[in-house]
């Protein structure tokens, strides 16, 4: 089948000119300066972050999707009028068609308004939380919306880049000290509110026992944003509802919503599960069929293991042989001493990608371990083993 994502077609500076006509209308005079300062310098941030990856200009050479532009009316129009009954905005699209930007954008304007805000007093400042399901996953997000948010600069060209703050074990300034005593230091009473925090629903579970993280997260606490929610069902689905419904209540401000999924049905439904609120208080937000353009094919390939086979063994095996099939320089990975070859920007670039999809964390788990075991990916980059084929 076709696969199709939401068609870039609105230029960079109309994107921005659209979204300050907007928050215009939302917050008219000014009461609403700080909103459409904070709208420009994320927009004009956005546009040029997506330039400086293929070295174009971010004026001219940067295009946005109807989608996107909808996503992030949207949050903002439920975020700052008054008499709007959605608490929560749901993105659902398919792979690709750019529902990172669309809630982003929003998030680091609302952060960049409160820092605003609270220029002369923290009680102004907000925080928002990102939750992702995997470790992984919070890494590389906070390394991007990092690098968005490194790009914002105000009137004078003066960096003015909001704090995102990766809360998990890895962050360096953890593995450089003691995770007990740089959380009693990082959410202490007399410490600044963090703007954005990236975390994972496990990492979320062992701070919320922390009486330093949840006084200071209650005082600021006006976002949850989580991604990839179709992931949350189950048992595992069901304890998410439950922390984040413990986080929501310790909130001294109205909390907001937003969720990312996969195309999925009646997400409204899932929504409002999750989030712990009634269905009629939950947004959908899809591109529409006008507006998608064919980006590539869709391959589906259907199994049916033979009877006492795993049915995770033959997914393995299958997903390990359909890689193999996509790549034309697997006899390159090592050298003859068993060392890995590392690649060039180029190539890491242009080699096929293959992404894996599974309707539950625990199944998506054990694929990932095993199809890693049966590669012998860890082994490689965890030691200087040398390659199976190449021991004598």
């Amino acid at each position: 089948e076709d696969k199709k994502i939401p068609e870039r077609v609105i230029s960079s500076i109309e994107f921005r000119d659209k979204i300050l006509e907007k928050v215009t209308e939302i917050l008219p005079g000014n009461k609403g300066f700080n909103l459409k300062i904070a709208t420009k310098e994320v927009c004009e941030a956005v546009a040029k972050k997506i330039a400086d990856e293929f070295h174009g200009d971010w004026e001219n050479d940067v295009k946005f999707s109807e989608f996107q532009l909808d996503c992030t009316i949207k949050i903002l129009e439920s975020r700052y009028e008054k008499k709007n009954p959605i608490k929560a905005q749901v993105l659902t699209a398919g792979v690709g068609s750019g529902k990172t930007i669309g809630f982003t954008i929003a998030t680091l304007i609302e952060a960049r308004k409160s820092i605003l805000d609270g220029v002369s007093d923290d009680d102004w400042k907000t925080t928002s939380i990102f939750i992702y399901p995997r470790t992984q996953l919070a890494i590389d997000q906070h390394e991007e919306i990092s690098k968005i948010a490194s790009y914002m600069t105000d009137s004078n060209g003066n960096n003015v880049s909001p704090e995102v703050w990766l809360e998990h074990y890895q962050n360096r300034f953890y593995t450089e000290g003691a995770v007990t005593s740089g959380v009693a230091e990082k959410y202490s009473m007399e410490s600044k509110p963090i703007p954005i925090i990236i975390t994972t629903y496990e990492t979320l579970k062992r701070r919320m026992v922390r009486p330093e993280f949840i006084k200071k997260i209650s005082k600021h606490l006006s976002t949850i944003v989580l991604d990839e929610i179709h992931l949350s069902s189950g048992v595992s689905g069901g304890m998410s509802s439950y922390l984040l419904s413990r986080l929501s209540a310790t909130a001294e401000k109205e909390v907001y919503w937003i969720g990312a999924s996969a195309t999925i049905a009646r997400p409204d439904e899932h929504a409002s599960k999750l989030f712990g609120l009634k269905k009629e208080e939950v947004g959908i937000i899809e591109p529409k069929d006008s507006e998608l353009k064919q980006a590539g094919i869709n391959h589906h390939i259907f199994m049916k293991p033979n009877p006492g086979m795993s049915i995770l063994g033959s997914l393995v095996n299958t997903t390990s042989r359909l890689i193999h099939n996509r790549r034309h320089n697997i006899s390159k990975r090592v050298d003859e001493d068993g060392n890995i070859i590392k690649l060039t920007d180029e190539d890491s670039t242009n080699r096929p990608k293959s992404i894996g999809f599974a309707d539950n964390l625990d199944m998506l788990g054990r694929w990932n371990d095993d199809l890693r075991e049966n590669e012998r990916t860890s082994q490689y980059t965890k030691s200087n083993k040398k390659h199976p084929t190449k021991e004598k």
